[in-house]
């Protein structure tokens, strides 16, 4: 069956917010360890903090504030949970005030559109003092969408369950086979993809610095979202 749409992630799929979380992750990482006064290491802190990011990180627990308080309590700190909030919205800021789209990324979608529908399933920020996704600050970009879900808000569980990529599909009204879906974390938007049936494509945007991720796989990968309008990878992904 034809491919009918292209749905993307948002976060270093579209944008670039790879220098802005760098920054957001330094701060809070300092206010942290400040917070708990003299007498702690810095390695003895940062070993920990690291831990319960990962398994955070492992369990798609979105909430910054959550962590942050799940790491004071490890050290014997009952934290004061608007001082949490604060931090939580102070991170975001930061994070969405270094976050540009890539260069191509308006060009390539305007061009898609004209082929196909363009949806966005990008997953939520944080909680109730962050609520709003830093997706809603680009509205060049997200003109260009017919369909925005923000897994991990509204009842919809975040990526990689497959749950937010059916509510897309629903919308759509299309197939899985009818749609390629477009992200850069293998774990969230390549697995979650394949859970519902629909055929992923895993983006490693060369302006992007990180270590990726070695895995063994038959999915395409890109490094420009030029390589989309390439007529090919379409027509690849359909047989």
């Amino acid at each position: 069956m034809s491919i009918k749409a292209v749905v993307f992630d948002f976060g270093q799929t579209l944008v670039n917010s790879a220098e802005g979380f760098r920054t957001a992750e330094t701060r809070i990482q300092k206010k942290l360890f400040e917070h708990l006064g003299s007498g702690l290491a810095w390695e003895t802190f940062i070993e920990s903090y690291r831990s319960k990011r990962r398994s955070y990180k492992d369990s798609v627990n979105l909430s910054k504030r959550l962590l942050w308080q799940d790491v004071l309590v490890g050290f014997g700190m009952h934290p004061d949970a608007q001082q949490l909030v604060t931090w939580e919205s102070e991170y975001w800021e930061t994070v969405a005030a270094d976050t540009e789209p890539f260069p191509e990324a308006e060009q390539v979608l305007k061009s898609l559109q004209k082929q196909f529908r363009l949806a966005v399933i990008s997953n939520a920020q944080g909680t109730a003092a962050s609520s709003k996704h830093r997706i809603t600050q680009h509205p060049r970009l997200t003109e260009f969408f017919e369909t925005i879900i923000v897994a991990g808000d509204n009842h919809i569980p975040p990526k990689p369950d497959p749950k937010a990529f059916l509510v897309c599909l629903n919308q759509l009204n299309l197939s899985p086979d009818q749609v390629m879906y477009v992200g850069d974390d293998w774990h969230n938007d390549i697995q979650g993809a394949l859970s519902a049936g629909i055929t992923p494509i895993w983006i490693k945007h060369y302006l992007v610095k990180r270590n990726w991720p070695e895995v063994s796989s038959s999915v395409r990968v890109i490094t420009s979202l030029h390589e989309l309008l390439d007529p090919e990878i379409i027509k690849a992904e359909q047989r």
